[in-house]
């Protein structure tokens, strides 16, 4: 699913003006995820508590199921034990590239298979897996999350 086919526009999921200068992503990029029964998603809200002890909240991510389903409702209730299979981070100015880099590699040492990087003011998004080097698209119409989430594609040319 595109999310130009969903209810909203690209230009929906950022916000706008002043706060752009932050560069966060707004729930909608979680909500477009959730078209996929499978996995359970989740926006900047949320926190997740990872291997290492750090906890780290996405701007954007989603959870198989089935891990989701194996945690307590008490760990449900707090920053949960669980690694995302997927996160999105979008580069804010108040942070650097190479902070944003080192994150996203904390996310895949974690066990996160998938992991975009957009940087809104390079117009470049990062994208990372697992067992492979991170790839960067300069100025990309659309990502591409085949095949860890079959058939989404973010579309990008109203953000550039």
């Amino acid at each position: 699913m595109k999310i130009a086919d969903s209810k909203f526009e690209i230009a929906d999921l950022f916000i706008p003006s002043a706060a752009w200068k932050g560069g966060a992503i707004v729930p909608r990029i979680a909500f477009s995820l959730t078209q996929n029964q499978m996995r359970h998603c989740f926006d900047s809200s949320a926190g997740f508590t990872l291997p290492n002890g750090a906890v780290r909240a996405p701007d954007a991510a989603w959870v198989l199921r089935e891990k989701w389903d194996a945690l307590t409702k008490e760990e449900r209730m707090k920053f949960a034990p669980v690694v995302p299979n997927f996160v999105i981070e979008n580069r804010s100015q108040s942070e650097t590239v190479r902070q944003q880099k080192s994150k996203m590699e904390e996310y895949l040492a974690a066990g996160v298979q998938l992991g975009w990087l957009i940087d809104p003011f390079d117009r470049k998004v990062h994208i990372y897996r697992q067992s492979e080097q991170p790839k960067v698209l300069e100025d990309p119409a659309s990502v591409s999350g085949d095949p860890e989430l079959p058939g989404f594609v973010l579309d990008l040319t109203q953000v550039w």
